[in-house]
């Protein structure tokens, strides 16, 4: 396969609005890179930076770009809503693969490592669309596919934040500790820093690479509790078959009132699961490394959270 050799310095960001995406913006903007960000509407955060210019449009439509563009940064997707998700981590992918074969730029792909072993709409999603890069690869898409675990950071507090509710579960005693199971979480700069490294390298292009920090639920909580205020009241353990017990019950109880679920199947799946996904790949390919360990970057969080 070719290698990057990225000669031009413009690049295309979709999802540029986004968590991922404001963040690489900046970035690139940063460096001096003159950045091309497709948005709906004109948007306030890009205003007053002559390295950034706007593009009015839909990801969902066909895309026109300017033909010395050398690299465009996919991070646009959608978390919630089935049909949205269809047109935009689907369509959307397929019209970024389009534009991308058709000016003869890389591609660098943000996906999920949900897409390993889909289970929801959202994860699904992504699959489709990550076939699509593949499908293009084999056609000659000069392309990267990055897939983070569950991303989190300061300033992402938007309700169904699943690792925020954990924290604060954790914090105020409904936390409970079932298992040893394994959070497969990644800071958003990692995932930042990911995507740019894997534009800069001289590797052969259709690579997939993962970016995780994990830490066990266990170690979580202990650290969560130890940031001050310290809370000192322990976790209370339960075994898993009275767990599954819980969660069998809540189950029909929150289907028969229509509540919220706070113990669903898919929840104690994903707080038992033992398994830590690697991201030894793109360690060795390109020197990638975590700029802190874990646990400092939980901190920074949980002390912009609750200080």
């Amino acid at each position: 396969m070719p290698v990057n050799n990225p000669i031009k310095k413009k690049k295309f960001i979709t999802g540029a609005t986004g968590y991922v995406g404001q963040r690489l913006v900046n970035s690139l903007a940063e460096k001096g890179h003159q950045v091309y960000v497709l948005t709906r509407k004109e948007s306030p955060v890009f205003f007053n930076n002559k390295n950034i210019n706007i593009i009015i449009g839909d990801i969902t439509d066909p895309i026109n770009l300017p033909l010395d563009i050398d690299t465009i940064y996919h991070c646009a997707g959608v978390i919630w809503e089935t049909e949205q998700m269809e047109k935009v981590n689907v369509l959307g992918t397929k019209n970024i693969v389009d534009v991308a074969i058709r000016n003869d730029c890389q591609l660098i792909h943000l996906s999920s490592a949900g897409v390993i072993n889909p289970h929801n709409a959202y994860e699904w999603s992504k699959y489709r669309g990550e076939k699509i890069v593949l499908d293009g690869i084999k056609l000659g898409l000069k392309a990267h596919i990055l897939r983070p675990t569950t991303i989190f950071g300061p300033g992402k507090n938007k309700e169904g934040n699943s690792f925020l509710e954990l924290i604060k579960s954790m914090r105020n005693g409904a936390y409970k500790n079932i298992g040893q199971g394994i959070y497969n979480i990644v800071y958003v700069d990692e995932v930042v820093k990911g995507m740019l490294e894997l534009a800069e390298a001289n590797i052969p292009y259709g690579g997939i690479y993962l970016v995780n920090n994990p830490i066990t639920f266990k170690d979580m909580d202990i650290l969560v509790k130890n940031i001050p205020p310290v809370i000192a009241k322990k976790t209370k353990t339960i075994p898993y078959p009275v767990a599954w017990f819980i969660a069998l019950i809540l189950t029909l109880i929150c289907f028969i009132t229509c509540r919220k679920n706070p113990l669903t199947f898919s929840r104690l799946k994903a707080l038992t699961n033992a398994t830590a996904y690697s991201q030894n790949k793109i360690i060795e390919v390109v020197h990638f490394k975590n700029t802190l360990p874990i646990e400092e970057y939980i901190k920074k969080v949980c002390l912009n959270l609750f200080m």
